[in-house]
């Protein structure tokens, strides 16, 4: 009986630790592709577009791994760069690090 409660509390260990390792190492470096064919009546040239979110810049994530995604992201070369949200980890926090007002501006251009 002790031999089983040490195998399972081995087990909820090694799950809680693997969890942990995925979403602190792998997740946030994951780039997931996925290509459509839209067809339409008109003639159009292949575009490409990319759709990122869930950055969470903050505490974990910091200006280098900015450059990571930016990276990547231009490595696609993309016609269109779409940024679907959650760009702080803790917002109320977060946002005197990050010139929201600059964003802003630049974004209407």
């Amino acid at each position: 009986m002790k031999k089983r409660i040490i195998l399972i509390v081995f087990i909820v260990i090694i799950i809680f630790l693997s969890v942990i390792g995925y979403s602190r190492f792998i997740e946030p470096n994951l780039l997931k592709r996925k290509t459509l064919i839209i067809k339409t009546q008109k003639p159009i040239k292949p575009c490409t577009m990319i759709y990122f979110t869930d950055t969470h810049f903050g505490k974990y994530y910091d200006i280098n791994h900015a450059k990571k995604i930016i990276e990547k992201i231009n490595k696609e070369k993309p016609d269109i760069i779409v940024f679907g949200g959650d760009l702080l980890d803790n917002f109320a926090l977060d946002r005197n690090y990050i010139d929201l007002q600059y964003l802003k501006e630049e974004l209407q251009k």
